[in-house]
């Protein structure tokens, strides 16, 4: 189980997209240093799931390589807008494949799976994020119209805001009442500051919990582990965030893609501290003239 976001963020003249996660895998017991995001290799792209990894994982790892073997893909010269169509057919050949078990776990695993996908369109000069998932009257995976959920959030025209997964009610009733109660025009962190206080709360991570959700098909304890993200930019980059996460081990309290990173590994990706809400820069006190 998952809680998956993407947003736009303003920044000066320009737009970032920011996608963010919980960082746990649910199946017996759970594992909370999950890596649930993943920037496409060809720079300008990210794809995020929820749901059953016997359907995540192996179609992340056939999108990579797919969009590897595939010059256009690869190069960029096919615009996201265009890939999408490829993303569909990929996860839906792999719905196709999966045989010799029950129909009624075929049915569930799909329905309760979810993609999210997106970024920086070349062809159209702004940003995209795609909702995909199972519709049973089609009987196969689409992309989903989130012209409703922006509309409630009310973020002016060209501002994006979509979650995908467990808590999703929650998530958005807590991201209206901030852009109410601040009057704001676009978007900073504030998601992702909302998913570090659900990721501290154990209404939503204590899996022997007997909280009542928005939506009655939440399971308690879908949610754990450290906040992970990553951005895309307009010039066709992709940058991963690090996370000071105030819960974490003391011995490793920055993590990366939601796993703490150990006293040997030095990242030069920026940190987000969640306490101080800045971000440290590794590589900003190095200076060629000492």
């Amino acid at each position: 189980m998952t809680l998956s976001i993407a947003w736009t963020r303003k920044a000066g003249h320009s737009h970032e997209l920011i996608v963010a996660s919980d960082s746990r895998l649910t199946s017996v017991g759970h594992v909370d240093i999950c890596q649930k995001i993943f920037p496409l290799s060809r720079g300008d792209s990210f794809f995020a799931f929820c749901g059953d990894t016997i359907v995540a994982f192996p179609v992340i790892f056939q999108l990579q390589s797919a969009i590897e073997n595939f010059l256009k893909a690869a190069d960029r010269t096919e615009d996201i807008t265009h890939l999408l169509h490829r993303v569909l057919t990929l996860v839906n050949a792999y719905r196709l494949a999966w045989s010799d078990t029950s129909q009624a776990d075929v049915d569930n695993t799909n329905e309760t799976t979810r993609f999210l996908f997106g970024g920086w369109s070349w062809r159209y000069g702004k940003f995209f994020i795609y909702p995909i998932q199972y519709d049973k009257h089609e009987g196969r995976f689409l992309h989903v119209s989130s012209k409703k959920t922006l509309k409630k959030l009310g973020l002016p025209k060209g501002e994006m805001c979509l979650a995908i997964g467990n808590y999703t009610a929650e998530f958005r009733y807590s991201l209206r009442a901030m852009i109410v109660k601040n009057g704001l025009q676009s978007l900073n962190y504030e998601p992702l500051e909302i998913l570090a206080s659900m990721l501290s709360n154990p209404k939503f991570t204590d899996r022997r919990g007997t909280q009542t959700f928005l939506r009655a098909k939440d399971p308690s304890g879908a949610i754990g582990g450290a906040p992970q993200a990553l951005k895309v930019y307009q010039h066709l980059n992709i940058r991963p965030i690090a996370i000071r996460w105030p819960k974490a081990d003391a011995n490793q309290p920055v993590t990366l893609f939601g796993r703490p990173l150990f006293k040997w590994e030095n990242t030069l990706h920026p940190i987000y501290d969640l306490e101080s809400q800045k971000f440290h820069y590794p590589l900003s006190g190095v200076s060629n003239f000492q």
